[in-house]
């Protein structure tokens, strides 16, 4: 290969001067275009967030949350536990035949026991007078006084295994804002034995003074 004279090496120093001078306004070029690509893609996807409509919050105040749960779980468990009481209660108390013989207590329907005293003994469920009758009964939700003073009797509604519920509008009324002694006389003496009766179902006492036996 020839040697190369001044003039053609000073030549292609030129050409590849130019060449990369070339290269170099075309990848200046392309890394413009590809930045311009990139800002119009944010703003694009800027422009499309600022468009989706907000989310609107969700009001959970109607939803139940865990700590409902527990308040429900530890109530229906505090019934449950109180059924359970009152039904060894009246087994006990199913089993009783002599006079002198001790009564279970039995608390009513929302777990309580009355602020007056029950009947100890037997007998001295078999000797409650009418109106001792008619206080047991209000408590035990027997017969309903009403918000109008009157009383609707509800024989069934408590008796284990029936399913009479109090009639609708009745409403439960403490004894000690009840004049028992006022209420005693809307019952009659044959309506007094009947109440008597359904308090004996209700404690699981045997003894029954009417001529419905069971």
């Amino acid at each position: 290969m020839p040697e190369l004279t001044l003039e053609q090496l000073n030549e292609q120093v030129a050409k590849l001067s130019g060449l990369v001078e070339r290269q170099s306004k075309i990848i200046a070029e392309t890394g413009e275009q590809v930045l311009q690509l990139q800002v119009k893609d944010v703003k694009t996807r800027m422009s499309a967030l600022d468009m989706k409509p907000q989310q609107p919050e969700i009001d959970l105040t109607d939803y139940i949350n865990n700590e409902d749960i527990v308040q429900l779980v530890t109530e229906l468990q505090t019934q449950l536990d109180n059924l359970e009481d009152r039904t060894i209660r009246r087994c006990s108390n199913a089993s009783i035949t002599k006079p002198s013989d001790f009564l279970a207590p039995l608390t009513n329907r929302d777990g309580d026991l009355p602020d007056f005293e029950l009947p100890n003994t037997l007998q001295e469920f078999q000797n409650l007078d009418k109106v001792d009758i008619i206080r047991l009964a209000v408590f035990y939700e027997i017969i309903i006084p009403n918000q109008g003073s009157e009383l609707e009797q509800q024989p069934e509604g408590v008796v284990p295994g029936i399913s009479h519920a109090p009639a609708a509008g009745a409403t439960a009324v403490e004894n000690n804002s009840v004049d028992i002694i006022e209420l005693s006389k809307q019952f009659d003496e044959i309506q007094a034995i009947e109440i008597f009766d359904e308090l004996a179902r209700y404690l699981g006492i045997k003894y029954r003074k009417g001529s419905n036996k069971w």
